[in-house]
């Protein structure tokens, strides 16, 4: 006689139904928002470790560097530049007002004209260095005015802004020391229709 056996099926052998479609998309949606999570703060990390040590924003609140920067720009300020190296004549820099001005606590970006022991005058509007003129491109409009003669002090830098007829200047409060550099402007990033590198 033959005997009848009972065939179990175990639950581990079963069929498991197929992921859904909703279900699978809610994985990649949760994936999808958890890598940009990441993302963004590795940028903020990244940010806040490179801003001390590297590069800092700025915002520019007038036009007397027009027209290399406007009222309104926003720029990134190298700060490794003069860590490595010393300030150079034409470059436009960050930096903190002079101790005895009364804008010591502000924040100026001007071009750097006189180095430090030179001797710097300017007469109707051109400025001339060791008593030979400075051939200046970037400037705005035409400049006129006299100043000096007037020795740059050691360890001092002599700024000057391009749009000359509208700037509050290293003519206004003096010299620069070389402490009070920030930065040298890199590049204006805002707004981006005006992105450009700062020469």
């Amino acid at each position: 006689m033959v005997q009848e056996h009972e065939i179990v099926i175990s639950p581990t052998t079963a069929e498991t139904p197929a992921p859904s479609r909703e279900t699978k998309a809610g994985h990649r949606g949760a994936f999808g928002r958890a890598a940009v999570e990441a993302a963004l703060l590795a940028l903020l990390l990244l940010f806040l470790l490179i801003r001390p040590f590297i590069l800092e924003p700025f915002y520019i609140p007038s036009n007397s560097m027009v027209p290399a920067l406007k009222d309104g720009d926003r720029i990134l300020a190298s700060k490794l530049s003069f860590r490595w190296g010393e300030p150079r004549r034409g470059e436009v820099v960050v930096f903190y007002g002079a101790e005895d001005s009364g804008h010591a606590e502000e924040i100026f970006v001007k071009r750097i004209i006189g180095l430090p022991g030179e001797h710097v005058y300017i007469s109707e509007g051109k400025v001339f260095i060791q008593g030979m003129p400075l051939d200046e491109e970037y400037l705005h409009g035409i400049p006129y005015g006299n100043y000096g003669p007037y020795r740059v002090p050691e360890g001092t830098y002599f700024m000057l802004g391009d749009n000359r007829n509208d700037s509050r200047d290293s003519r206004f409060w003096g010299s620069i020391p070389r402490e009070n550099l920030i930065g040298r402007a890199a590049c204006v990033f805002w707004p981006l229709k005006r992105a450009h590198q700062i020469r």
